[in-house]
């Protein structure tokens, strides 16, 4: 009878491990760049929506902003007109009082103390 011995080898059950387990880690790694690449493109996705829902609001916001401005425009000119004869019936009054707007320009500009000696040096 003739024997047969199974002689393993080492360095190839070694070198076989090393490549399995090279494998997992490549299968790993290309799973998580996976992972990665569809989470950014989510994140794509969502900040496009966000950004979208964003200009819209800032469209409708400057539309109504436009609605303000010509709504303040005509209440502007209501309350011009409103004022207007209250005016005209003072610039009349004004009229009739003798050098009111020296008097008046006079008082608004500020006078210099009357002590203040502009000659002396202090």
């Amino acid at each position: 009878e003739e024997a047969i011995i199974i002689v393993e080898d080492e360095d190839e059950d070694e070198r076989e491990s090393m490549r399995s387990s090279r494998r997992r880690r490549r299968r790993r790694r290309r799973k998580q760049r996976k992972v990665k690449r569809e989470s950014r493109e989510r994140n794509a996705e969502r900040m496009e929506s966000i950004l979208q829902a964003l200009e819209d609001i800032q469209l409708d916001l400057e539309a109504v902003n436009i609605k303000a401005g010509k709504a303040f425009l005509r209440l502007k000119r209501k309350f011009i007109q409103m004022r207007r004869p209250f005016l005209e019936r003072r610039d009349l009054i004004i009229q009739h009082i003798p050098g009111f707007w020296v008097k008046a320009l006079h008082s608004s500009v500020p006078q210099p103390p009357q002590n203040f000696n502009f000659d002396q040096p202090t």
